[in-house]
């Protein structure tokens, strides 16, 4: 099954990246977090510089929480396509414990984005929308970072065992509708 779906498994780690994106009414979307630390730190590659519109989409603010899925090219020559997940939330402001000065709206827009070369959205998915609801919850900057380096290896870990698992192609759909 590795020959057939080879995702660059084996003694090289995977290309996965975590990632928070934030909403700041005079800035727009913007990327406050990546997770492992990019060259460029928090300025994207251009071209990735579409994920933080996709991972907070407009008309965002009408929805407490939901989902994307998207693909994004590689910063690597293999794999070619990493498969994103965004799960986003809104909260309100009085329930936010990260407060900055210039967040001056009612609701605090985040979404954690999950980039990983095995298309397991619905997998990623399912392990993301925990650590999401925990990276809200957290206490501090520094505790919602650490929680986000601890799922982001939680969930780089799953993958790995699906991808090798006999029940790959049964992950592959987990939680998504097809129409």
């Amino acid at each position: 099954m590795i020959a057939k779906y080879n995702y660059g498994l084996g003694s090289n780690a995977m290309s996965s990246y975590v990632l928070v994106v934030g909403f700041h009414h005079k800035k727009g979307t913007s990327v406050e977090y990546v997770y492992p630390e990019l060259e460029t730190g928090l300025d994207l590659p251009p071209a990735w510089n579409f994920i933080p519109p996709i991972a907070l989409p407009d008309g965002a603010h009408n929805f407490d929480k939901d989902y994307i899925f998207f693909t994004a090219p590689s910063l690597e020559q293999k794999p070619t396509t990493l498969f994103g997940v965004a799960c986003f939330r809104q909260v309100d402001a009085r329930n936010f414990s990260n407060l900055t000065p210039d967040l001056t709206r009612n609701s605090v827009q985040k979404s954690v984005v999950f980039l990983s070369p095995a298309a397991l959205f619905g997998a990623v998915c399912r392990l993301l929308d925990d650590v999401t609801d925990d990276f809200i919850s957290a206490s501090s900057c520094e505790e919602g970072y650490e929680i986000l380096r601890k799922g982001f290896e939680d969930i780089q870990a799953a993958v790995n065992r699906i991808v090798r698992s006999s029940s790959f192609e049964g992950e592959l759909f987990f939680l998504l509708t097809i129409r």
